[in-house]
């Protein structure tokens, strides 16, 4: 590979390299559409433009490579340890509830009938609480917890999760 392909243009502007550089990969793996790497690059300026000069010295584009790939892996590590801060772990008892939700909203009665469960307050606070802390449901008439008419559903976060759930069950 021919080290100016890294920097192709004379200008110095390496914005257009970048997002060939983004769509590429993204075409190679979709996982790439979602990593930020004009961000990832931006925050590592000075060891950017060191590889680049490294590589143009060496006439070896290893070097750029290897600070690539250094700080993909960086950012997809850095994205799993923020997903890993932000998982809930979830009772048998908890995923009934979101799966039970997942194809309409549900009174708290309707819910603990659904799995097959005593509906009082302490089965509410240990199981159907903890989801709505976790933003995995919400009330459908929020400003009124106590009402009658009260029912819970999914939220888009809950929803995503009963469906990578269900992939793998």
């Amino acid at each position: 590979m021919c080290v100016q392909s890294i920097h192709p243009f004379a200008d110095g502007n390496g914005r257009m390299g970048r997002l060939w550089q983004t769509l590429l990969l993204a075409k190679w793996n979709t996982i790439f559409a979602w990593i930020p790497m004009e961000s990832v690059l931006y925050q590592n300026r000075p060891q950017y433009y060191q590889a680049i000069e490294d590589a143009r010295e060496a006439n070896d584009s290893g070097v750029f490579i290897e600070f690539t790939l250094s700080s993909i892996f960086d950012i997809i590590a850095l994205q799993q340890k923020h997903q890993d801060e932000h998982q809930v772990d979830l009772s048998g008892t908890q995923l009934a509830v979101l799966k039970t939700l997942k194809n309409k909203p549900l009174s708290r009665k309707d819910i603990f009938a659904a799995i097959e469960m005593n509906g009082d307050s302490r089965s509410f606070k240990r199981h159907i609480n903890p989801l709505l802390i976790a933003g995995l449901i919400e009330m459908t008439v929020p400003s009124k917890p106590n009402s009658r008419l009260q029912k819970y559903r999914l939220t888009d976060r809950g929803n995503d999760l009963s469906l990578r759930l269900q992939r793998f069950s």
